[in-house]
């Protein structure tokens, strides 16, 4: 089977420089892209963490003892007696303090780890979406060399072209164990329902369950998108060497092997000038030999595009 990229007709560049994009979900057009219903925690997992991790009174007393002493030492440069700060610590004032910082600690640490709140909720969630457009890229396939809509949004009103990829080539399975959810295609699975997933879910380190996390949020899209027949290819973005820094999101372009290249399609509306640049690059590099250049015509009754091979 093949699969199938559409570009503008400004990505002849793809044959010159031999490098592909993986593009960052937030540079994508759906702001639904990686965006998952975020839920929280299991009550009972939260408990057993403040019951590890909540800091006692005894702790609380210690961090305001520390406090006190560096800060006193700035104000008036000199050591400050232990004996003064027991007695300001021991002051029914400070007692009181931390009588109440004491449940104000363990209601914040409850709505941190749950992402609950309005002051950790957002703050959770965003950090995590930035940090997945930080570390990976998408590569965006389809089954369909003749969908109207995507020649329409993705190959500039069909002025671009198609490029062929023949999926079983070894650049789209390049994982160091069969478990890995990257560098591998995946077929996107249209649901109604966006995937619920946990921030901070205590089984992360195992990797079949990292596995499935990953593929709900990465190759789970809305049915709305149901006619795209997508498939997509992660790459860590950490690996890329060809960067192009621009705003809002950095451009990382990824060697491309010409031999996974079989076909271009032009468009219906694709230019003499972008024909010619493509025609002169197949023909004169010896890498692109084997490619085979096609046509996509309008048909003469239907809504529909006819694809021949030209010779």
């Amino acid at each position: 089977m093949s699969l199938y990229k559409y570009v503008a007709p400004e990505r002849t560049d793809v044959l010159t420089n031999r490098l592909l994009r993986f593009t960052q979900p937030f540079a994508f057009n759906d702001p639904f892209e990686t965006f998952p219903c975020f839920a929280g925690l299991p009550d009972d997992f939260i408990k057993d963490l403040l019951d590890k991790h909540k800091p006692g009174r005894e702790e609380l007393e210690k961090m305001f003892e520390e406090s006190l002493t560096t800060e006193m030492s700035k104000q008036f440069g000199v050591k400050v007696p232990p004996e003064v700060i027991e007695a300001i610590k021991g002051s029914s004032f400070v007692q009181a303090g931390i009588s109440q910082v004491y449940p104000m600690t363990a209601k914040l640490m409850t709505e941190f780890m749950s992402q609950t709140g309005d002051l950790f909720a957002p703050f959770t969630i965003r950090a995590a979406l930035d940090a997945m457009n930080r570390q990976f890229g998408l590569l965006c396939l389809t089954e369909k060399p003749d969908n109207l809509l995507m020649w329409a949004h993705y190959a500039a009103r069909h002025t671009g072209f198609l490029l062929e990829f023949d999926e079983k080539h070894s650049f789209f399975d390049r994982r160091e164990t069969p478990k890995e959810f990257g560098r591998c295609l995946h077929k996107v699975t249209y649901v109604k329902t966006r995937p619920r997933r946990m921030l901070l879910d205590p089984r992360m380190e195992q990797e079949e369950f990292l596995a499935d996390w990953a593929k709900g949020i990465f190759f789970s899209k809305s049915e709305h998108w149901w006619y795209e027949d997508e498939w997509r290819m992660i790459e860590y973005l950490k690996d890329c060497k060809h960067v192009i820094e621009t705003e809002p999101h950095k451009i990382c372009l990824f060697p491309l092997p010409m031999d996974c290249l079989i076909g271009i399609i032009f468009g219906c509306k694709t230019s003499e000038a972008t024909k010619s640049i493509v025609r002169y690059i197949v023909a004169n590099d010896p890498d692109c030999l084997h490619i085979r250049l096609s046509q996509a015509t309008i048909d003469d009754e239907e809504y529909a595009l006819n694809i021949r091979e030209l010779t």
